[in-house]
């Protein structure tokens, strides 16, 4: 299901400025920040405050 998912345009995509990597977030997961830290693990929070230290904000992809 979620190829059909990002097929059909049901994500956000998100990217790392550090690195240029782009993540993908299913559509119906709604945070208004996703953060990535030193092993690649991706947290949403409705903060604009990082969840933890070395958290860095994903940027919405263009």
């Amino acid at each position: 299901m979620g190829g059909w998912d990002i097929r059909n345009g049901y994500v956000h995509t998100y990217v790392d400025p550090r690195t240029g990597t782009e993540y993908e977030v299913p559509h119906d997961v709604s945070y208004n920040y996703y953060w990535i830290d030193s092993s690649g693990n991706v947290v949403g929070s409705n903060s604009s405050t990082p969840s933890g230290f070395g958290y860095t904000r994903l940027n919405t992809a263009p």
